[in-house]
């Protein structure tokens, strides 16, 4: 069964009191690398391969034949793509960046919007 919990709820004193009603002092288990003992606030995980549902891997989208960075006429407008570098993206980032802001800026005036928040995008921005 699966439960949400309303985020502003839980900031609220009656919300935060709620939450941490579920720890207890009263029993403890010891802490091995301090030799103390800790307060046990959540039940034990039950891990077993048995258990898995699914396995989810966050993959950044890339093209096998290398990124792409490159210009195009929209009506009045000039759209630079920069996108597919996969996981390479944060260390080329600054380099692909500046080659699109250098296909998009010359000649130009005016706002500028760049679609996308991820590394390429601010970077770019």
């Amino acid at each position: 069964m699966a439960w949400q919990v309303d985020r502003r709820g839980l900031v609220s004193s009656a919300g935060a009191a709620l939450a941490l009603s579920g720890c207890t002092t009263v029993q403890s288990r010891p802490v091995a690398r301090l030799g103390a003992t800790a307060p046990r606030c959540l039940t034990r995980v039950n891990v077993d391969p048995s258990r898995i549902i699914r396995t989810v891997a966050g993959l950044r989208p890339y093209r096998p034949s290398g990124f792409v960075v490159r210009a195009e006429r929209l009506g009045e407008s000039r759209l630079v793509h920069n996108y597919g570098h996969g996981g390479g993206g944060i260390s080329l980032s600054w380099g692909s960046s500046r080659l699109a802001t250098a296909l998009g800026l010359p000649g130009h005036s005016g706002p500028v919007a760049v679609i996308g928040s991820g590394i390429m995008g601010l970077t770019t921005a």
